[in-house]
């Protein structure tokens, strides 16, 4: 329910804002054909804090790997920071 919403307002759950879901619970308290109660709004709650704990982890996981190429990428030769200093010697 809270999809087609969403979808009638031209938006998606990527891009769904506050104001967006008050008024979708407004919307399903009062002017839906099917009156929600709240354990059916605790549901799509859920459902979106679990789409956006989704997306955090996928970004972590993304991170982790790009890191970890790039550690395995490095040589182990070590260069001065100083490069001067090392000319001399």
């Amino acid at each position: 329910m809270l999809l087609h919403f969403l979808l009638a307002r031209e938006t998606d759950l990527q891009s769904v804002t506050e104001t967006d879901l008050r008024e979708c619970r407004l919307w399903r308290q009062g002017e839906a054909e099917e009156v929600a109660g709240d354990a059916a709004w605790d549901r799509d709650w859920a459902a979106i804090e679990v789409d956006a704990a989704a997306t955090v982890i996928a970004a972590l996981i993304a991170e982790n790997t790009a890191l970890r190429e790039q550690i395995a990428q490095r040589s182990a030769v070590v260069i001065p920071l100083d490069r001067t200093h090392a000319a001399r010697e």
